[in-house]
């Protein structure tokens, strides 16, 4: 372990980016969509490529999205006045491959007036997910979006729509109805219906953590209202691009697609640096 003086590296740990191990240290391997761990004690801050943010209860975790290049990455934290260096190696998680045939073709084959409208939406959204230095509203496992919750296994999916190729699956989707209902305490920024996610229901949980529930029947929220675990968000269905009532959740965190089921499992599950 290696113990750096924050008079010496502070400055650079805001370039953090890819590099090269080359000495023994610290090392965490983590897939494509999914998070590291360094569990610790009294750890304040948290960096990773060329961002930082705060620890969770003393401990650091470092998000990977679904398309981050496979390499080395450097991570580090600050504990007690000093900065600890370590990597993470990023591993490339295989694509599965969803055709689906989808008989609304008007979500296929977008007008120039839909194609518009799609855009205006994104362009209301990404704004959100760079929200940072927020306060912390949750912890480590997020609770269940609906129970009883089913397995999930097509986050990040590589999809066709009536043989047309098209953008990855960024969430993970439950085939189940009832109630959505909020992961953890969180501000809803996004009550709206969208072109290709329906009814919408977004939450900033603070920390750069953003979750997101897609396709609902009905919104029971509105923006800047304040909820708590387990708040009903609105009711499942199949509005926007959706082939039949299910959930979509979303996560994303400082910015990377995170696969949701990551984050509602216990962090002793994540893959944890070693030294």
């Amino acid at each position: 372990m290696r113990i750096w003086s924050l008079t010496v590296v502070g400055l650079g740990l805001w370039m953090l980016g890819v590099s090269s191990p080359g000495m023994a240290a610290p090392t965490v391997e983590v897939a494509q969509g999914g998070v590291g761990y360094w569990p610790g004690e009294g750890c304040t801050r948290c960096y990773l490529y060329g961002r930082s943010w705060d620890a969770i209860e003393g401990s650091c975790f470092f998000p990977v999205d679904m398309d981050r290049r496979p390499d080395s990455y450097e991570i580090a934290r600050s504990c007690g006045g000093s900065l600890e260096k370590g990597w993470m190696v990023v591993t490339e998680k295989a694509c599965v491959q969803e055709d689906i045939e989808f008989p609304d073709t008007r979500y296929v084959e977008l007008s120039a007036e839909d194609l518009a409208r799609h855009h205006q939406e994104q362009a209301g959204i990404k704004p959100i997910y760079r929200r940072r230095d927020t306060e912390t509203h949750f912890t480590l496992p997020l609770a269940k979006p609906a129970e009883p919750l089913p397995a999930s296994d097509n986050f990040g999916a590589c999809r066709t729509f009536n043989g047309k190729p098209k953008n990855r699956h960024t969430g993970a989707d439950y085939a189940i109805s009832g109630t959505a209902r909020a992961v953890a305490p969180g501000t809803v920024v996004i009550a709206d219906e969208h072109f290709f996610a329906g009814k919408s229901v977004y939450l900033d949980h603070g920390n750069g953590l953003i979750s997101m529930v897609f396709h609902l029947a009905e919104i029971s929220v509105e923006i800047g209202q304040e909820v708590d675990t387990g708040a009903a968000l609105g009711q499942i269905g199949s509005t926007g691009r959706s082939t039949g009532v299910h959930l979509h959740l979303g996560t994303r965190w400082h910015r990377e697609r995170i696969d949701p089921a990551v984050l509602l499992a216990s962090p002793s599950e994540l893959p944890q640096v070693t030294e």
